[in-house]
């Protein structure tokens, strides 16, 4: 995301790509010679190149292909950027919510129980409980981050 720019609202826009690297150089220079790279890989002995900026000067490591056929666009993701307080306050936020749906299911499971006798409360029960079960917590606790 080093080279995006937000649009009027704010958003990023971001490529996942799924690529085939085949041969790859990997430059791990500072100041790379772009021209004998170019050479080295357009001669045929590589098929995509890394340049390695994290072991250069600890930023990201940039691919680059030069057959498109080689990469395919899978999915456009649309982000903002937040701090990682912003970040650990969304994650409660949507936790909290999430416990608030599982902690209303059971109570709707529980009334059906008492009302009707079927079971068809205890299979709604059930399910609010194998999904609490495959969360690791307790029946009814929402945890905490």
């Amino acid at each position: 995301d080093e080279y995006a720019e937000a649009d009027d609202g704010g958003l990023y826009g971001m490529l996942l790509c799924r690529a085939l690297l085949g041969h790859v150089l990997v430059d791990t220079e500072r100041k790379p010679d772009v021209d004998a790279i170019v050479q080295r890989c357009q001669s045929g002995a590589y098929d995509s190149l890394c340049g390695d900026r994290w072991t250069a000067v600890g930023t990201f490591r940039e691919f680059v292909f030069y057959d498109a056929n080689q990469v395919y666009p899978a999915y456009i993701i649309a982000y903002r950027r937040c701090t990682l307080e912003q970040l650990i306050a969304s994650i409660r936020q949507v936790a909290a919510a999430a416990t608030l749906e599982v902690a209303t299911a059971e109570r709707a499971a529980a009334e059906r129980m008492a009302a009707d006798g079927t079971g068809a409360g205890a299979a709604a029960l059930g399910g609010a409980a194998v999904a609490a079960a495959a969360e690791g917590r307790p029946l009814g606790d929402g945890g905490s981050l």
